[in-house]
């Protein structure tokens, strides 16, 4: 690992610790990230970089300490597995590349629970548009709701967290390209009025059964029904 690093110099060069645990590990990202995974087996996506963070060791890695300007060893908590389709695969896809790597360590570190990954598994891709946030992230609540309303209170309760830890905007981002569903939604906007647009909808309609009270539904949806005959409306 440390020669790769030095010759190729990129971030950091992570090894599993065996075939058995690379396969473990990978069983692990793929079935937390079953939706984007199912995606690519269908061909709705042609590949997916899948990533999750773990409370345990996954492997180890090399990388550059910046402090002593030397190339040194440690313990890696993430899994980085890309994958793309393939119809003559049994799955639908292949796994391409799988490796253990840690995300740039934050100051203030958090792991996603399986209801934020389940939530976010419904923010639509960038190219479906919205007429606003909220009614983006209500959407995403009405399927939530249906699916998975058993989680609803373990969603809650990470979302709170999250607040209350006054993250940056680049640690925001980074939960939500590492350690969610949500690699395709645009970074553009602003993430601290996502997460609190999240709570607050999460509290004021999903908790009190009135999420379905409102419709939500992509501008595309939209303007299909103007194009209808009223009968079919």
């Amino acid at each position: 690992m440390i020669s790769r690093l030095l010759l190729e110099k990129p971030p950091a060069v992570g090894a599993f610790s065996s075939i058995a645990d690379a396969e473990t590990w990978v069983r692990k990202v793929l079935a937390y990230k079953y939706f984007e995974a199912k995606q690519v087996a269908g061909g709705l996506k042609p590949a997916a970089y899948l990533s999750m963070r773990f409370g345990s060791p996954t492997g180890r890695e090399a990388y550059l300490n910046q402090r002593y300007h030397a190339p040194a060893i440690r313990d890696t908590f993430s899994v980085f597995v890309y994958i793309y389709h393939e119809p003559r695969s049994p799955n639908g896809f292949v796994v391409h590349t799988a490796y253990p790597r840690n995300i740039d360590p934050m100051k203030k570190s958090i792991t996603s629970p399986i209801a934020f990954y389940r939530l976010t598994a419904y923010f639509a891709d960038s190219y479906i548009a919205f007429a606003d946030d909220e009614t983006f992230v209500r959407f995403a609540y009405q399927q939530f709701m249906r699916d998975d309303p058993d989680m609803l209170d373990e969603l809650l309760d990470f979302l709170r967290r999250v607040l209350r830890m006054k993250l940056s905007a680049k640690q925001l981002e980074d939960i939500l390209k590492y350690q969610s569903s949500a690699h395709s939604y645009g970074m553009s906007g602003d993430l601290h009025q996502l997460f609190s647009l999240m709570l607050e909808i999460g509290e004021k309609e999903a908790k009190t059964g009135r999420i379905n009270e409102r419709e939500a539904l992509p501008l595309h949806l939209l303007e299909q029904r103007k194009t209808q005959p009223p009968l079919l409306r």
